[in-house]
């Protein structure tokens, strides 16, 4: 769907529950214009479908860039030192700033203090046409006046005490990694015809039939294989 149609599909007042990056709330294509002093709303709980509560994955800790230094490097030790220097420079206060917001009233301006993207750009903008965004850390002075950052301390304050736990990490073995994004991506294939019909009702889930010939099916493109590799790693 288009921007367009999403929103008219969500915005006509007939949504009661939306899942969403708490984020989104705050970002005005998603205000519910059509509804007299209407407004989306923190949950008060997670949906759980048993007397468990609901689970809360908190993602783990990622970068949003690749290997910087190699081995190759052993042999230049004055560019290794030169890039060493200029990612501790990247991690200053004047570093973050310039990597997220890019050049002062070039991509954005300081407003009394205040900086913030200049008219016409935001944070996809400036990367797509300047080629800035952060990397080691998001400027604690220009998020200040992001919005969308904002709304997020908001959030996270209201989800604080909600049940949560955090992945773990299954360090999988080449041939391991290899056999999972062969296997996961058919199992997934199949999971997604099965449900698509069930959703058109060109079969039912209840019939015995065919859900063992689901799961049949599951088990051909390597269902089994699959979760012997996740099981060794849960245990």
């Amino acid at each position: 769907m288009t921007q367009d149609q999403w929103k008219a599909k969500r915005l006509t007042g007939k949504v009661l529950l939306d899942f969403q990056y708490a984020s989104h709330t705050v970002d005005p294509d998603y205000a519910l214009t059509d509804i007299p002093d209407g407004q989306w709303e923190f949950a008060r709980m997670l949906p759980s479908a048993s007397e468990q509560p609901a689970l809360e994955f908190k993602p783990l800790n990622f970068s949003l860039f690749g290997p910087v230094f190699s081995s190759k490097l052993a042999d230049e030790p004055e560019k290794l030192d030169r890039l060493i220097e200029y990612v501790e420079w990247g991690a200053t206060a004047e570093g973050q700033l310039f990597h997220q917001a890019g050049l002062d009233n070039v991509t954005y301006v300081n407003e009394g203090g205040t900086m913030k993207y200049k008219e016409g750009l935001d944070r996809q903008k400036v990367a797509e046409q300047h080629g800035f965004d952060w990397w080691l850390s998001q400027s604690a002075e220009f998020m200040k006046s992001d919005a969308g950052y904002l709304k997020k301390q908001e959030a996270m304050k209201e989800f604080a005490p909600n049940y949560n736990v955090t992945p773990k990490n299954a360090p999988l073995t080449e041939e391991e990694q290899e056999t999972v994004g062969t296997t996961v991506s058919a199992l997934e294939d199949v999971a997604y015809q099965f449900a698509t019909k069930a959703i058109m009702g060109m079969i039912d889930i209840g019939n015995d039939e065919a859900w063992n010939g689901y799961l049949s099916d599951l088990e051909k493109v390597g269902l089994d294989e699959t979760r012997t590799i996740y099981e060794k790693y849960l245990k």
